[in-house]
């Protein structure tokens, strides 16, 4: 499901040094990278996503840290170091660290815009936050906010698992399959 990507976010070339346990993780996009692909974006582009979902995690004392696109352009990379130094407190880990390593240190939640990360962290038992449709919008293991006020709330209960990891993980596959299926026509 991420053939298209050139690197994968699942080889480990990079171990985390800090104890993420019960953290939110934000999963950045490339923020050159289409971001109204999918409808129904509830900021006007990725970095005002960012930003606002940044801002919010602070405000709440919500743990948090930042995953850059393991993808990203070289423009993408000027961003991210901009948001270093907007927000010099917030931890932002290296794209080199894989997803896996990320879910047995213990993060509690993934947030993204539409990204395929959100299938990827249920099949391992982590749920997802996002603010547009998506490819996998019709499946539980993601809680999607319809509107601004709502993506705050889901941000404020980002504990609360919309399934049982199982179950998480069963609708993930479910979701791969059906996007094998329809890949076959």
């Amino acid at each position: 499901a991420t053939a298209y990507m050139g690197v994968s976010a699942y080889a480990a070339r990079e171990e985390i040094d800090i104890n993420l346990s019960g953290y939110v993780v934000i999963f950045l996009h490339d923020f050159y990278d289409s971001p109204h692909v999918w409808p129904d974006l509830l900021f006007d582009d990725f970095w005002s996503w960012a930003t606002f979902t940044i801002e919010f995690l602070i405000n709440h004392n919500i743990k948090f840290v930042i995953k850059p696109h393991p993808n990203q352009r070289a423009e993408s990379k000027l961003d991210c170091e901009k948001l270093e130094k907007m927000y010099p407190d917030v931890e932002i880990i290296s794209d080199k660290v894989s997803n896996k390593n990320l879910v047995d240190s213990g993060i509690a939640c993934g947030v993204t815009v539409y990204g395929t990360v959100a299938h990827e962290l249920a099949y391992l038992g982590v749920p997802s936050i996002c603010c547009a449709q998506h490819p996998h919008h019709t499946f539980s293991f993601c809680r999607t906010a319809a509107n601004v006020s709502e993506y705050e709330d889901l941000l404020k209960t980002y504990l609360q698992s919309p399934l049982p990891k199982k179950e998480l993980s069963k609708q993930s596959l479910q979701f791969y399959k059906s996007e094998i299926t329809c890949g076959d026509y």
